[in-house]
């Protein structure tokens, strides 16, 4: 009921409605306001709708600034408008570590018991040379020492790995999204793993190459045996003892560098013969699945499996008295097949699971951004559509009403003169006439009209008839009228030619497309990749060429492998070692093997890597960053090689191993059945003398100095060929790394060594091709091959960069630029009725104030020239006289308006002035005191503007370089390593000291000297700290140079604090990787050597025994791991070491060596020496009167040296910096011996290269008196109209409560 009473009530409203509402009474006048009311009724709808429709379907575009928001709040604004998103972040580089957690498990068998000491240490409990060597019982000791020393190795490796990680850096310039951050964090940590695991893989494979190629003699016995020539008798004491490598099966160990003689290991339950090394069709009485037998250990676990350690049957028969738990096979293993080879799991470091934590919220945290920024595009903008709307509501009532009141009073007006025309159709042709000469009369009359309309027209008039008034009111009507269309017009020319940011995106670009883009709307275009990550294979190839050596027949095996099976006896090969072998073609091969495999690992793992960019990459910029990606990858493939290389050559000499055959040393066989052996002499190598130099030289020392050239007899005469360049060193190595390749280029010179081996009775092989000398090579004939393995054999890098091939694998879906467009036409109306309805009111208020007050001005200054005319009311008081005009100001009065209703009207008016007023304030404080951001511009900034600017917008400031990869060596001037003071000290810098110390190889010494005085092998110890002194420096140098060549990237400049923080943590990165690198290749190198229980010259790991037989000719050798302290046998651990002394010929100790340490390697023994003895003046004078004791011939016959004893002082303790005088040599090389590191980082060089070309900063706008201005304008009229017709209801409704709370008392 109350409902249709509504309705009714509103349609009553409807029809009674006059907006138009005049005093009129005339009827036909009110029907014509009426029906003037439903026309602007209809239009306001009419146009309200279409205000909606076109503000809802209009793309709006709005930059919003959000000033620190937090992540909840980024991720809402990136769902929404991620592709103009921008936050800068408050710090740049933010290590991984601060926001990454990383957990690593491994495979099962490094948490058993298997790599335990203990169990190790049960697995030797017989002395294993004499058991048949391919008893499993043999190397099964040293197959789980090498699993245990790879396990250690490899938890080492993963923990520096994830240190290196964490410390590492992501670069944010810009908050990233949670998804990128991942994708670029797993990317940074899978490409460290990668590069662990290819180093690890490079490292092995050269201590394997190395291994081979020298022929090491394992203590095993498995690879090789002592061979006792038919013409040596136990009187003569001459050296002439030497390895021959062992036969299984026809294979012969160490025939070639990559083929070993595997074969599935067991157990040999019978009786053992002398077979001279040749174990052909001997077969095991059972054999055990998964473990292999090998040449070397290492071989060996490398072909086999965990296969029988899973098995608890497999386990009983293999350790029948041992109480063992087998190994767990897990569902959820990565390797889930007991026969996954050990070598699959050693190429993935045993690595079982990988667990990786981002927190975006912690990486949130240390981007802190200050600000984020965005541009917002959308249709159907709620805010935007009501605030339209309401703007253009005030003027558009007003035009409306104008409008309305036109269009109604001309189609009236046709109405009525259509009715004439047809009651007066039948009207004679001379009132036609009439009519139409009145027509043009009319017309003529027009422009008269129009200018006394004009005229007499008054906007203000308020019906009085002083003249005075209506002369004001006419002035204020022309004021009006000029400052309207001066205003519109203004504002109409200021919003068409201005302008606005618009988001414009472009589907599915094409790489011509985004050129064109790109070179139109660099600043601002962003197109999305829709691969965030490419594979850098799939835009860069890089091919390498190898100096033609590893391409030609020299290195084939099927070529050389022939010259092994010809006759050509081991007794000729032995009598003259400076002739040609076949191995020295194998080591060439291994080098080759060796440097393309370096090469594809390294590419394998830059190839793998992906390139991550959100973003397409414009042309220059992605030409910058490969070009840093392969210079990179070039440097460090080369130098993280020459580095390894060159430690694993000094670690083989430093250990003094026994090679197969004893190029390097020479064995003695005493009459008491003693063996002894001692480093061998040489000379030094002098290229411009076939005969070499007169100087000695010992292969305990430095061998790259030691060589004598190769020579041979030619048709069978007894003249000498010296082929050019070719030479015998210590090592099998060392023949090839001190020859050069002039021989091989020379057609006469292969010739000649043809004839020689067609001499030993080897059938014509030599079927070969020179090497082509006119072939295009950076390389020269006479360069040392260890000159060409510094350089990786490689010729040339072929790079191709396909940045089309980049593109299309980002595959943008979209671009989107930001493009300063003029407002649209319709905008631009819609503004001006926006802004005319406020400056329509606000003219109508001014004006009239105005004008009067200059008339006012006007009459005073006439009156002060007539002082009779003065007005006396000026005595009236200001206030009383404003305070009563506004007690009576009525701004709802009507001609209608009754005294009932005019206290009602003053009341609306009063509180219609006070809600105004209140709104117009609030909505000038709201617009004045919100932030308008826009940004400044500083072109060709000097550092000082710059810091200057830093300062003031730390957070905000962007200044992009003019490239962002700016090379090292231009800001870092000085980077370089001051050593450990040991390694410039008269000990290692002088010869007089290791020439007296070398005294060992008289003759008149060896006969008695004890195997283990320090006499025997102290020389060692000095040139091994000269040798590493000298690889500390190399590996430095060689790493600076790498480093140096590399390139620091930044888009954008960094202040001072920033830039020195990120170069600091560079080069710690540097010195971390440089240490690591060193350790753990020493360390793995040291555990091979230890698995595969190689045999030292000075026998301290295995002594070398004989067992006579009957016949003379016949003895069987063996061997027996060395015991320290009378518990620790080197058969179980490398660490078994004493103090190093100074003994008499029958084992007595007479004098110990303070924190010189003596051990199963020498190596080892080096690595826990310390140099406190060599510091104290009373410790070197004991040692030097020590150094005369022990001969079996009294002191007549003292230790006896040519050279004279040196007069050394100590070491000078306040040269070190950084050690200690008590520091053993495992700190000193942990620390790669550097004891000051010293740099200087010039920001201003990197300034000046980083060179912005601008700087650019948001600034925040308050007060804005234009927009503000704007603002008012628009709104004015709008809250204006509202409150006019909102006011006088709600007043009416007040009183009529008020009313009706009077009467109810009055009826109670």
């Amino acid at each position: 009921m109350i409902i249709m009473r509504i309705i009714h009530w509103i349609q009553k409203e409807l029809v009674t409605l006059n907006v138009f509402e005049s005093d009129s009474t005339d009827i036909n006048t009110i029907q014509r306001e009426r029906l003037s009311t439903r026309v602007y009724l209809s239009l306001m709808t009419i146009a309200f709708i279409a205000l909606i429709i076109y503000t809802g379907f209009s793309v709006h575009t709005n930059t919003i600034t959000v000033e620190y928001p937090n992540h909840r709040q980024f991720e809402d604004i990136f769902k929404q408008s991620f592709t103009s998103l921008r936050c800068d972040c408050w710090r740049v580089a933010i290590p991984y570590g601060t926001f990454v957690q990383i957990n690593i498990s491994f495979h099962s068998v490094c948490s058993s018991h298997f790599i335990s000491l203990k169990w190790i240490e049960s697995l030797y409990a017989a002395n294993v040379t004499y058991i048949w060597p391919m008893d499993i019982r043999t190397i099964l000791n040293a197959f789980w020492q090498l699993v245990a020393a790879f396990c250690q190795n490899f938890q080492d490796i993963i923990a520096n790995t994830i240190d290196n990680f964490n410390i590492s850096t992501i670069l944010s310039l810009q908050l990233m999204s949670a998804v990128e951050v991942k994708i670029r964090t797993e990317a940074a940590l899978q490409f460290m793993i990668n590069t662990a695991k290819t180093t690890f893989a490079r490292n092995l494979r050269a201590i394997r190459y190395i291994t081979s190629n020298e022929k090491l003699i394992s203590g095993l016995g498995i690879n090789a045996h002592m061979d006792f020539p038919i013409y040596y008798t136990l009187t003569e004491g001459y050296p002439g003892l030497n390895f021959v490598s062992n036969i299984y099966d026809d294979c012969l160990c160490g025939k070639s560098s990559s083929i070993g003689c595997s074969k599935l290991s067991g157990f040999f339950e019978f009786a053992m013969w002398n077979t001279k090394g040749i174990y052909n069709d001997i077969s095991a009485n059972r054999t055990i699945p998964g473990i292999f037998f090998d040449c070397y250990p290492l071989d060996a676990l490398l072909r086999s499996t965990f296969e029988c350690y899973y098995q608890s049957t497999c386990l009983d028969i293999l350790h029948p008295n041992l109480n063992i738990t087998s190994l767990f096979l897990s569902i959820s293993n990565r390797y889930p097949h007991m026969n996954t080879s050990i070598e699959n799991m050693l190429n993935e470091l045993f690595i079982e699971e990988i667990r990786l934590n981002t927190s975006f919220n912690l990486y949130y945290s240390q981007c802190k951004p200050s600000l984020c920024t965005y541009i917002s595009t959308e249709r159907f903008d709620f805010r935007f559509m009501f605030t339209t709307i309401l703007a253009v509501f005030g003027g558009l009532v007003f035009i409306l009403k104008f409008v309305t009141l036109f269009i109604v009073k001309l189609v009236l007006l046709v109405y009525h003169r259509r009715r004439q025309t047809m009651e007066n159709v039948q009207a004679t042709q001379s009132e036609q006439n009439y009519m139409k000469q009145k027509f043009m009369l009319f017309l003529r009359s027009v422009p008269n009209k129009i200018y006394i309309l004009l005229l007499n027209l008054n906007i203000f008039n308020t019906y009085s008839r002083d003249e005075h008034v209506i002369y004001r009111q006419h002035i204020s009507t022309r004021v009006y009228f000029i400052c309207l269309i001066i205003c519109i017009s203004g504002l109409g020319v200021y919003t068409f030619f201005s302008s606005q940011l618009q988001n414009i995106t472009v589907m599915n670009p094409s790489l011509s497309t985004y050129t064109y883009l790109y070179q139109s709307h660099s600043d601002s275009l962003k197109c999305e990749c829709s691969q965030l990550s490419i594979a850098q294979n799939e835009f860069i190839e890089i091919t390498p060429t190898l100096h033609q050596l590893c391409s030609s027949q020299f290195i084939s095996s099927n070529w050389y492998n022939r010259l092994f099976d010809g006759n050509f006896s081991t007794q000729n090969l032995y009598y003259n070692s400076r002739r040609i072998k076949p191995s020295n073609f194998a080591v060439l091969e291994s080098f080759c093997a060796l440097a393309n495999n370096t090469i594809s690992d390294s590419l394998r793992i830059f190839n793998a890597t992906q390139f991550i960019n959100n973003d397409v990459l414009p042309q220059w910029q992605f030409e910058e960053q490969t070009q840093l990606f392969i210079d990179t990858f070039t440097n460090t493939t080369l130098s993280d090689f020459t580095n390894m290389f060159a430690l694993l050559q000094s670690v083989t000499i430093a250990n003094q191993l026994v090679t197969e055959p004893s190029s390097n040393a020479q064995i003695y066989l005493k009459p008491n059945g003693q063996i002894i052996m001692v480093s061998k002499l040489s000379f030094i190598i002098d290229y411009n003398h076939p005969y070499g130099s007169a100087t000695f030289c010992s292969c305990a020392g430095d061998t790259s100095l030691c060589g004598t050239a190769v020579w041979f007899y030619y048709n069978s005469s007894s003249v000498q060929y010296f082929p050019r360049g070719l030479f015998s060193g210590c090592l099998r190595m060392d023949d090839a790394l001190i020859s050069t390749l002039e021989c091989w280029f020379n057609k006469s010179c292969l010739t000649y060594i043809r004839n020689s081996f067609l001499m030993t009775g080897i059938e014509d092989m030599f079927d070969i091709t020179p090497l082509n000398v006119s072939l295009t090579s950076r390389f020269y004939p006479n360069t040392t091959m260890r000159e060409l393995m510094t350089q990786l054999l490689l010729e040339s890098w072929t790079v191709h960069v396909s940045y089309e091939k980049f593109y299309y694998g980002c595959s943008p879906k979209t671009c989107t630029y930001t493009e300063k467009i003029r407002y649209d036409i319709i905008l631009t109306i819609l503004t001006i009725i926006a802004i005319y309805g406020g400056l329509n009111k606000g003219l109508r208020i001014l004006v009239p104030w105005i004008v009067r007050f200059i008339l006012r001005c006007l009459r005073l200054n006439y009156i002060q020239t007539n002082p009779r005319e003065s007005d006396t009311s000026r005595s009236i008081s200001a206030y009383k006289k404003f305070w009563s005009k506004f007690l009576l100001v009525n701004w709802f009065s009507k001609r209608s308006s009754t005294v009932n209703t005019v206290y009602q009207e003053r009341l609306s008016t009063k509180l219609y002035i006070i809600l105004f007023s209140l709104s117009i304030i609030g909505l000038v404080m709201y617009t004045s005191l919100i932030k308008r951001y826009h940004s400044e511009y500083l072109y060709n900034p000097s550092i000082q503007d710059f810091e200057r600017l830093k300062s003031m917008y730390s957070n905000t400031l962007q200044c992009p370089c003019s490239k962002i990869a700016i090379s090292h060596r231009l800001f870092i001037t000085r980077l370089n390593a001051s050593l450990h003071p040991i390694c410039n000290s008269d000990y290692i810098k002088r010869s007089e000291w290791i020439n007296w110390l070398g005294a060992l190889n008289v003759p008149d010494n060896i006969a008695w000297v004890y195997p283990i005085d320090f006499r025997r092998w102290g020389t060692s110890l000095f040139i091994w700290i000269r040798s590493f002194c000298n690889l500390a420096n190399s590996t430095i140098s060689n790493s600076i140079r790498s480093f140096q060549s590399t390139s620091f990237i930044t888009v954008q400049l960094l202040d001072r604090n920033e830039f020195e923080s990120q170069t600091t943590i560079k080069i710690n990165q540097l010195l971390i990787n440089m240490r690591k690198n060193f350790i753990h290749t020493l360390q793995l190198n040291q555990d091979i050597v230890q698995g595969n229980a190689i045999m030292s010259i000075f026998s301290t790991n295995w002594l070398l025994k004989v067992k006579q037989y009957s016949n003379v000719s016949e003895k069987l050798f063996f061997t027996e791991p060395v015991i320290y302290n009378s518990s620790c046998s080197c058969a179980t651990s490398r660490k078994c070491m004493q103090l190093a002394g100074i003994y008499s010929w029958n084992g007595t100790l007479l004098h110990t060596i303070d924190s010189v340490m003596y051990g199963c390697f020498l190596l080892e023994s080096y690595l826990a020496t310390s140099l406190s003895c060599f510091y104290s003046y009373s410790c070197l004078t004991s040692f030097f009167l020590s150094t005369k004791l022990g001969s079996p011939y009294g002191s007549n016959t003292a230790w006896y040296s040519p050279f004279a004893r040196p007069d050394f002082s100590p070491l000078n303790a306040s040269l070190l910096q950084h050690f200690s005088t008590e520091d053993t040599f495992t700190t000193i090389i942990n620390e790669l011996f550097i004891d000051s590191w010293l740099t200087n980082i010039s920001y201003e060089l990197f300034f000046t290269e980083c060179a912005p070309r601008y700087c650019t900063y948001p600034v925040a706008d308050r007060f804005d008196f234009l927009y503000v201005l704007t603002v008012f304008l628009s709104f004015y009229m709008a809250i204006s109209l509202v409150l006019y017709l909102v006011i006088p209801h709600f007043i009416r409704i007040i009183l009529l409560l008020n009313n009706r709370m009077r009467i109810r008392p009055q009826l109670s």
